[in-house]
C-alpha cells in the first residue's frame, strides 16, 4: 500500500515541478553567506551583552538597590558609574572642568542613599562589567567587518550592479533608517530582484497583516510570518520617527496612531511604507525621495469658518470652543495644523474629533455639496 501512496505522490511532485507550480528557490552566494555569518555572530554578542545588563540589573534589586527604573545599569554613563563606585568602595573623584562629570555629579543629588555591596559579591558585578564590555568590543569589531564586506561586494538592482558603498549610502537616505537596519536588509533581502513586487517584499518583512473580518468590518489584524528580525528593525525606525513627526513620514505614522488612539497601528502602517521605500531606493538604485509621495502635500478642501463647519456637520459643535481657544477659524488652518501634528497637543481634542476631521478631508465631494444647498437655501429665502 505504501509503494502505490509513494509512487502517487512521487508522480505528483514530478507533475508540480515539470508545470512550474514551484517557484525556482533563491540561492544565496558564498558572500552573502559570509556576510550572513557576520550578521549572525555580532547579533550573539549584542544578545549576550543584553543577558548581562539584565543580570546586574537583578542582582541589584536582590540587594534593594532599584536604580535600573532611573535607566539602563549598563548604557547610562551615571548610573553605571554610581554602581562602580559601590562595588570598588570608592567616589568617582569630580573634575570641574569636565562638564560630563558636572552632570554626572548633579543627577546623583537626585537619588536617595544607597546600600553598599557587599564586599563578598562586588567580585560578581565587577566580573559581569568586564563581560559585558568585552561583548560590547567585540560586537563593534564585527560590524567593521561587515562593513568591510559590504563594500567589498556589488548589489544587484533592477538595471544593474553597484558598489556596496554606494548601496549603504542609498539605503540610509531612507528616513529613519540608519545603518544597522540597512546591513540587516542586504543581509537578508540581499537583492530586490527576488521579489515580484513591493507586496511580496513587505510580507517577507513581516509587515503583511492578515485581517480578521466579522460581519463585513475588520475587527483586528494578525501579523503573519516573515523575518522577525527585519520586522523588528523597522518597527523601531518607524517609532522614533513618530516620536519625533518632524517631517512627513513621522507625521504619517503619528497622524495614524492619534486618529485611531492606537500606537501600534501607525507603527505598522509606517514600517511597511519603510520597508516599500527601500525596496524601491534598491531597485532602482536611487537615494530615497519624498517627491514620489502624495502625503506630503495637503489637499485642498473647503475653506469655511469653524462655524459654517459646524452647520454641515453638526459633530463638530462640542470641539469649537477648544478651536477658537487655538485660534483655528477656518477649515484650512484645521487641516492645515492636522497635517504638522500640532492638534494632538491641543486639550479636549480626541479620537473622535480626529475621525471627524478624517471624514472632512477624505470627503470633501459630500462636504462641498451641503456648502452649496446651503448657499442656495440662503439665497432662495
Amino acid at each position: 500500500m505504501s509503494d502505490k501512496t509513494d509512487k502517487l505522490d512521487a508522480r505528483g511532485l514530478s507533475l508540480a515541478d515539470l508545470t512550474g507550480v514551484w517557484e525556482p528557490s533563491y540561492i544565496p552566494s558564498i558572500d552573502v553567506i559570509e556576510l550572513r555569518m557576520l550578521v549572525d555572530e555580532r547579533k550573539q554578542f549584542l544578545s549576550k551583552a543584553t543577558q548581562i545588563g539584565n543580570h546586574i540589573n537583578n542582582l541589584l534589586l536582590k540587594l534593594g538597590i532599584n536604580l535600573g527604573r532611573e535607566g539602563s545599569v549598563t548604557k547610562s554613563n551615571s548610573i553605571r558609574s554610581m554602581i562602580e563606585a559601590m562595588f570598588q568602595d570608592e567616589v568617582p573623584e569630580s573634575d570641574d572642568s569636565n562638564e560630563e562629570n558636572k552632570t554626572s555629579s548633579e543627577d546623583s543629588n537626585h537619588y536617595p542613599p544607597l546600600p553598599s555591596i557587599p564586599e563578598s559579591v562586588r567580585c560578581v558585578f565587577k566580573n559581569d562589567y568586564e563581560e559585558y564590555d568585552n561583548y560590547c568590543r567585540l560586537a563593534d569589531d564585527y560590524f567593521k567587518r561587515i562593513l568591510d564586506k559590504i563594500y567589498s561586494m556589488k548589489w544587484e538592482t533592477g538595471s544593474g550592479e553597484i558598489l556596496g558603498e554606494e548601496m549603504m549610502s542609498l539605503l540610509t537616505s531612507t528616513p529613519g533608517v540608519g545603518n544597522q537596519t540597512a546591513v540587516l536588509w542586504l543581509s537578508r533581502v540581499i537583492t530586490p530582484r527576488r521579489f515580484k513586487n513591493e507586496k511580496a517584499l513587505a510580507a517577507y518583512c513581516g509587515l503583511d497583516p492578515s485581517l480578521k473580518v466579522s460581519a463585513g468590518k475588520v475587527t483586528s489584524t494578525v501579523k503573519r510570518g516573515g523575518r522577525k528580525d527585519l520586522h523588528s528593525a523597522f518597527c523601531m525606525s518607524a517609532s522614533n520617527l513618530m516620536r519625533r513627526h518632524t517631517e512627513p513620514f513621522g507625521k504619517f505614522g503619528y497622524n495614524i496612531a492619534i486618529q485611531n488612539g492606537i500606537w501600534k497601528k501607525g507603527v505598522s502602517a509606517l514600517a511597511r511604507k519603510l520597508a516599500t521605500s527601500m525596496y524601491y531606493v534598491s531597485l532602482r538604485g536611487e537615494p530615497f525621495s519624498y517627491e514620489k509621495y502624495k502625503m506630503i502635500n495637503e489637499p485642498d478642501v473647503l475653506n469655511v469658518s469653524v462655524e459654517t463647519l459646524v452647520l454641515l456637520e453638526p459633530s463638530f459643535k462640542r470641539y469649537l470652543r477648544f478651536l477658537y481657544q487655538n485660534d483655528i477659524k477656518d477649515t484650512k488652518t484645521l487641516v492645515h495644523k492636522y497635517f504638522i501634528c500640532e492638534l494632538p497637543s491641543i486639550k479636549g481634542l480626541g479620537k473622535n474629533f480626529f475621525a471627524l476631521v478624517k471624514d472632512f478631508i477624505n470627503n470633501q465631494k459630500k462636504y462641498n455639496e451641503s456648502y452649496e444647498r446651503m448657499v442656495s437655501n440662503e439665497d432662495n429665502t
